[in-house]
């Protein structure tokens, strides 16, 4: 007898059904929510409703509140207020859950994409015959506190088959100047390009930090580069503080390996007078051809150009470069 109620009351406890399933379709249905919200704000931002739905309310309040003090109706002018506050304040905690769910939902779709791109880069790396890089062209700014705009053109032709996608790398010869808010600072953008070098759509990019110091972009295309044809990328990375190193009074490279073949090289870098107000000297690489070195008198920046038309695959190329101090430093 014992024994049975031993069985029965093991059973009863065994009876009830693990909660995890109701949880499960809970995270879906608050995930849903927060799906719907940022559809929602992501509308009336679009099509600028967003500043009518907090702007009327709040209209309306201040004209109700300056009624109430003229007329001495302290409780009308209370409660006007309260509800302005709490109004005010959802609309701020719904705005803030919406853009912490589209930045999840981004991020995802960034690790989904970075997933697929080392794919892609696997398989080029194996076959250097993918495709070559007919141009490459370099536009490079450097302005107050280093920081400095880069400006890629380059010229793809695909090889026997089609490319849906390419990649390459950014660096710094350091990770000085690199801290965590620097690197979300970065920005990346990129866009097909015709033959007069007028700017096209846009292409997707996603891009991921490789140790201290390389930022790898990927360049997704929207259809895949066909056999034997051609196309034009500007790919424009925005890096606060990428020069700054040199404000230290290093002595950095500016270095270029390209890892297929590449027909040309033309990179032109600007110092603006706030960054270099006495210039800069440079140095070239063994093997590499000399800069030219010119200063703008009206603007007073610094202008080196390095030029390369015979490359060779995995070979370093550049020159190092330095800030001319004044005598008074």
């Amino acid at each position: 007898m014992q024994f049975r109620e031993s069985r029965s009351s093991v059973r009863y406890r065994q009876r009830p059904v693990s909660p995890k399933p109701a949880i499960g379709n809970c995270e879906v249905e608050v995930n849903k929510l927060f799906e719907s919200l940022a559809d929602v704000i992501e509308g009336q931002i679009r099509d600028r409703r967003l500043r009518w739905m907090v702007g009327i309310p709040s209209g309306v309040a201040a004209i109700i509140v300056g009624i109430g003090w003229v007329f001495g109706l302290p409780v009308v002018v209370n409660v006007t207020l309260v509800c302005v506050s709490v109004f005010l304040a959802l609309t701020v905690v719904c705005m803030a859950i919406s853009r912490r769910y589209m930045r999840r939902s981004l991020g995802r779709t960034y690790q989904i994409l970075n997933r697929y791109g080392d794919r892609i880069r696997d398989e080029q790396e194996r076959d250097k015959n993918l495709f070559h890089t007919t141009a490459w062209r370099e536009e490079v700014r450097v302005g107050k506190d280093g920081d400095t705009t880069i400006i890629r053109f380059m010229t793809l032709q695909a090889g026997p088959g089609p490319v849906s996608a390419v990649w390459t790398l950014a660096s710094r010869n350091s990770p000085a100047h690199l801290s965590e808010q620097v690197k979300e600072a970065v920005r990346v953008n990129a866009n097909f390009l015709d033959e007069e070098d007028v700017v096209g759509t846009s292409i997707v990019t996603t891009t991921r930090w490789e140790g201290e110091r390389f930022l790898r972009i990927y360049m997704y295309f929207d259809r895949d580069l066909a056999a034997d044809s051609t196309t034009m990328i500007r790919l424009q990375i925005k890096w606060p503080k990428y020069s700054a190193d040199l404000l230290d009074g290093i002595v950095e490279p500016s270095t270029w390996i390209f890892r297929r073949p590449t027909s040309s090289l033309k990179v032109a870098t600007a110092y603006d007078k706030v960054f270099a107000p006495t210039g800069v000297r440079v140095t070239p690489l063994v093997g590499s051809v000399k800069p030219t070195i010119t200063q703008d008198e009206a603007s007073g920046s610094t202008h080196v150009r390095f030029e390369l038309d015979d490359i060779e695959v995995d070979r370093e190329y550049g020159y190092r470069v330095e800030l001319i101090r004044s005598s008074s430093d």
